[in-house]
């Protein structure tokens, strides 16, 4: 790079890590909008993110957009990981808010409560029949109200 190339108030370490990049000395003209100040500025960080690089701060999101893709690459195929942080997120009613404003979401929540529904009447009547179904000789126990009711009937004075 000779000096006639280099942009004034660009570091020597944007222009070394910007040095493989062919339209180079055009792309170092017209710095990024940083997401943090909302200024044009070129800096390593972000040449380096340019071209590829890790670094900290790459690993680091920063931009809403970076942060979604943050949480859903760490939720990737752990479904218990997944619904603990909607869980956690759900329980925020600013956040529940605007999460059902998204009809596929609404859908998909107002689904799952359905199920949980059906889920919860199951496990009640099969807890019923368990406990009120029949003996081990195969005869049926009457409804608990029905035996507290005759219970009731017979002790009470006529």
């Amino acid at each position: 790079m000779t000096a006639e190339h280099r942009q004034p108030g660009v570091s020597w370490e944007v222009h070394r890590i910007l040095a493989s990049v062919p339209d180079r000395f055009e792309l170092i003209g017209n710095p990024p909008l940083s997401e943090r100040t909302g200024r044009r500025r070129w800096s390593a960080e972000v040449a380096k993110k340019l071209v590829g690089w890790k670094t900290e701060e790459v690993l680091v999101p920063v931009t809403a957009q970076e942060k979604v893709e943050a949480i859903r690459e760490q939720a990737r195929g752990d479904e218990a990981v997944a619904a603990q942080v909607a869980t956690d997120f759900l329980r925020r009613p600013e956040v529940a808010f605007k999460a059902m404003r998204n009809p596929e979401a609404r859908e998909n929540a107002n689904e799952a409560q359905f199920e949980q529904a059906e889920l919860e009447d199951d496990e009640f009547e099969e807890d019923y029949d368990n406990t009120f179904g029949a003996d081990e000789d195969g005869d049926r126990f009457d409804d608990p109200a029905r035996i507290v009711h005759s219970w009731r009937k017979w002790s009470s004075p006529t």
